[in-house]
């Protein structure tokens, strides 16, 4: 199930109180491309509205996708239980409520906000200061309903702790090939073309090379003059026969970038204004080119061990890596929600593959020694990208992070 709406909001309020949609639809249509829709019904002791901007009005409006069906036997919250597919956010009219969910892993954001009588859901905050309300983060894997006015219930769907896999390294890593394909499948769906982040490493070319089976792929690279990936990122598309869009820039464009990247009033770290630079630009340059969605490689450090502190908790204490990698995991969504911003403002719909639920759950149930071994971090991901035809120069290429490597943080 592939949505269509950029962006979705839901409202409740309680009795005597009038819902305004003015702000809401004066705001996305500010700030998303799309034909602004609703749904209003009255139901007893209050009014229930579900809208966004979509090419039809439907009774759910979807941010993202997600690989079920939320209208079967057993409803969306059944449906969320079971640890389906998608990265999404969502809001529905069902049983004289407003339903909005919001994916395990944080990839679509979704806030809220409630003030006397009013009760508002919303992947745009915007929206949400247009009520008069200060919009917060609803959690990842959140169900929200509402009804007249308030906010009834709030629940986390999705177990990340699943059974310990027992098998041996090359059934995990081909274990680990079919749910990244699977993943992929749900979120490039029937486009005929996609464009990936890409940095020349080992998440990034992954991507690349499972997308590039089906569809036509443009790498897209931003980097600074003399950096790292000037030199590397050409090498790694022409081992891997992949285009690639280069995007050279310097500390005017990089300063403009972060800044219509971020929002304003609030304070930016050096790192969130590159990796938002980078992720912008790389969006605009893609959406030149004609591509409608991104797609980027992050959540695979977060669970498959790719962080330094990873290596050195594995040489330490490897029986605590999994439990470990499952309690950093919420991290992941503040990221996510940062980088889905900066994609969206440079013109495409931003996709995190890595950051899916089947595919997370399973990652943290592998042995430690899947995970690093021998000092070497992400080993069922290396496996499977030599197992894959991936050139050893990516297979074995050591971890940089984009900002470094790129050169943009050095430019701030």
């Amino acid at each position: 199930m592939k949505g269509k709406a950029s962006a979705v909001f839901g409202i409740s309020a309680a009795p005597g109180h009038r819902i305004d949609l003015d702000p809401a639809r004066a705001l996305l249509e500010k700030e998303r491309r799309g034909r602004f829709v609703s749904d209003r019904r009255k139901v007893e002791g209050g009014t229930l509205v579900v809208g966004g901007l979509a090419h039809s009005a439907s009774e759910m409006i979807m941010h993202g996708c997600i690989d079920a069906e939320l209208n079967g036997a057993g409803g969306v919250e059944t449906a969320l239980d079971n640890g389906v597919s998608g990265e999404f956010a969502f809001a529905s009219l069902q049983e004289g409520c407003v339903l909005a969910a919001r994916d395990p892993l944080g990839a679509k954001p979704l806030y809220m906000g409630t003030a006397a009588g009013l009760a508002v859901v919303s992947t745009e905050p915007s929206v949400i200061r247009g009520y008069s309300m200060q919009p917060s983060p609803a959690g990842p894997g959140d169900v929200i309903k509402m009804e007249r006015g308030g906010l009834v219930s709030k629940r986390y769907c999705g177990d990340l702790v699943g059974e310990p896999f027992e098998g041996d390294l090359e059934r995990s890593s081909r274990a680990v090939g079919e749910l990244l394909k699977a993943s992929l499948r749900t979120r490039i769906g029937e486009a005929g073309a996609v464009g990936v982040a890409f940095s020349g490493g080992l998440d990034s070319s992954l991507l690349a090379l499972f997308a590039s089976a089906k569809h036509r792929v443009l790498l897209v690279s931003v980097f600074a003059g003399g950096s790292k990936d000037s030199s590397s990122v050409s090498k790694a598309a022409d081992e891997m026969g992949l285009e690639l869009l280069k995007v050279r820039v310097g500390m005017i464009e990089v300063e403009g970038a972060s800044h219509a990247a971020l929002d304003s009033g609030t304070s930016w770290s050096r790192m969130d204004k590159a990796l938002s630079a980078g992720f912008y630009l790389a969006s605009s340059g893609a959406r030149e080119q004609g591509m409608e969605l991104l797609l980027a490689g992050q959540g695979a450090d977060e669970i498959f061990g790719g962080y330094h502190r990873h290596l050195r908790l594995a040489s330490h204490e490897p029986g605590r890596l999994n439990s470990q990698l499952v309690d950093e995991l919420p991290r992941l969504e503040v990221g996510l929600r940062r980088d889905e911003r900066a994609i969206a403002r440079g013109g495409c719909e931003a996709s995190f593959p890595y950051a899916d639920f089947p595919l997370a759950r399973f990652a943290l149930s592998l042995p430690s020694d899947h995970l690093i071994s021998g000092g070497i971090r992400k080993v069922v991901l290396r496996r499977l990208a030599e197992k894959s035809g991936l050139p050893a120069s990516i297979v074995n290429a050591e971890k940089k992070a984009f900002q470094y490597s790129s050169g943009i943080q050095a430019l701030l």
